[in-house]
């Protein structure tokens, strides 16, 4: 049968439902209660089982070593991405998402258009594989083996 909390007619196993004018309805909260442990992945999380015990899935608030609570997407071979709680940054592929959005693979971006920065000075921290347009030069340059290349598009 099925369950419900708040509604006495539910349509699922667990159905719960809150009424509420304003504000945002959390029908479930999740609560690790630990005083300890905090740092390296304690948190707490919603798992999704399949075929008996197969771990389809899971989303995980997880404190980081800097004692932050990020919070992370995982499939049955692991984890896929995380959104960091101390400054938004979203990885994809990587557990230290670095801007943001990181992306530790290959991306692709469909739609009508990709922006690239526009800037009137070279960026102060060039990395490999950064691409930026300097209006002041009219150019587009990026950095390819530790050196800046300058191209147009003419």
């Amino acid at each position: 049968g099925n369950v419900g909390i708040g509604t006495t007619t539910p349509a699922a196993k667990l159905d719960t439902a809150d009424l509420l004018n304003a504000g945002i309805v959390r029908p479930l909260i999740v609560r690790n209660l630990a005083t300890t442990g905090n740092g390296g992945g304690s948190g707490v999380g919603i798992r999704f089982i399949s075929h008996g015990a197969i771990v389809a899935g899971a989303i995980d608030a997880v404190n980081d070593l800097s004692g932050q609570t990020s919070l992370r997407f995982s499939t049955f071979t692991g984890e896929k991405m995380r959104i960091s709680s101390t400054d938004g940054n979203v990885g994809i592929g990587t557990a230290t998402p670095g801007a943001k959005l990181h992306v530790k693979g290959s991306a692709i971006v469909e739609g009508s258009y990709l922006k690239i920065p526009v800037v009137t000075a070279d960026p102060a921290n060039t990395q490999d594989g950064m691409l930026w347009y300097n209006s002041a030069e009219g150019a587009f340059k990026c950095k390819v083996k530790g050196v800046i290349k300058k191209f147009s598009l003419q």
